[in-house]
C-alpha cells in the first residue's frame, strides 16, 4: 500500500490543525511524525484513519481516493490512538476476537498464545480490560494488531505508551515486520532522538504545516533543513541543533 497526502487541510475553529499538508509514504516503510505539543501530529494520523474529515485535500491508498464509508478500505488499516480503543468490560481476549471479526480475520492461536508470553501478560487474557495498568492494555492491543495485521499501521505516541521495555521492544518489531512484509506504519513522538534507529521516513509538524520530509537518517543534520524547518527541529532537540 502506498500511501499519499495532498494538501491535506483541517480546522477546528479559526486554527489550522493542518494546512496543505502533501506527502507521501512507500510500501514497506515506517514513518514518524513529529512536532510540539499541539503541532497536528494527532490530527494527522485521525484524519488519514477517518476518525475526523478533512477540510480540503484527499488521501490515497495505493492511487484510490480514500473514503471514510468506504468499509474495504477501513480494513486495510487500524488506528490506535494514545489511549488503546479497547471495550473496558469485555476481557482481552475477547477483545482480539472482536478486532479479528471486525477485520474479518482468522485468529492463528499458537501466534497469539506465544506474543502473550512474551509481552507477560499470558496469565491477563481472561482479565478485563478495566483490570489492567495503562502499560498491560497497551499490551493487549499489540496482540488485537497481531491478529488484524493492517496494511496501514497508524499508533499514536506508542513511545509515550506505559509500556515497559519488553513491550516497547516487541512494538519495534512488530512494526518492522509489518514493513518488512510491505505495510506502512506511521507513528507520532516527540521524542526525536530515537527516530534514526527506528523510522525510515520522518515529517515535522509546526503548527499544522509540514517543515520536514525525508530520510529518517537527515532529521538530526541541520543542514538538511530549511531556515524555517531548522528553527522546529530546535524545539524538539534544543539549541545545539541551530
Amino acid at each position: 500500500m502506498r500511501l499519499e497526502l495532498k494538501n491535506l487541510t483541517k480546522r477546528f475553529g479559526s486554527t489550522a490543525a493542518l494546512n496543505d499538508v502533501s506527502v507521501s509514504l512507500e510500501p514497506g516503510r515506517i514513518g514518524a511524525v513529529l512536532g510540539v505539543n499541539g503541532a497536528g501530529k494527532s490530527t494527522l494520523l485521525a484524519t488519514v484513519a477517518g476518525v475526523v474529515g478533512a477540510d480540503q485535500g484527499s488521501i490515497q491508498f495505493d492511487d484510490r481516493l480514500f473514503d471514510r464509508d468506504e468499509i474495504e478500505l477501513r480494513r486495510k488499516l487500524l488506528f490506535v490512538p494514545d489511549v488503546p480503543i479497547l471495550l473496558r468490560d469485555w476481557t482481552v481476549v475477547r477483545n482480539v476476537a472482536m478486532h479479528a471479526d471486525l477485520y474479518q480475520r482468522q485468529v492463528d492461536s499458537a501466534e497469539l498464545s506465544a506474543l502473550a508470553v512474551e509481552l507477560d501478560i499470558a496469565d491477563l487474557l481472561d482479565w478485563r480490560v478495566n483490570q489492567l495498568s495503562r502499560g498491560q492494555a497497551w499490551k493487549a492491543l499489540l496482540l488485537c494488531v497481531a491478529a488484524v495485521k493492517p496494511d496501514l499501521w497508524l499508533v499514536d505516541e506508542p513511545f509515550a505508551s506505559g509500556m515497559d521495555p519488553v513491550g516497547i521492544r516487541v512494538f519495534r518489531r512488530m512494526a518492522r515486520q509489518l514493513a518488512d512484509s510491505g505495510g506502512i506504519v506511521l507513528f507520532t513522538t516527540q521524542i526525536a532522538e530515537l527516530i534514526p534507529t527506528f523510522a525510515d521516513e520522518a515529517w515535522v509538524l509546526d503548527r499544522g504545516r509540514l517543515v520536514f520530509a525525508g530520510a529518517a537518517a537527515d532529521l538530526m543534520r541541520p543542514s538538511a533543513w530549511s531556515d524555517e524547518g531548522r528553527a522546529a527541529l530546535r524545539l524538539l532537540v534544543g539549541e545545539e541543533a541551530a
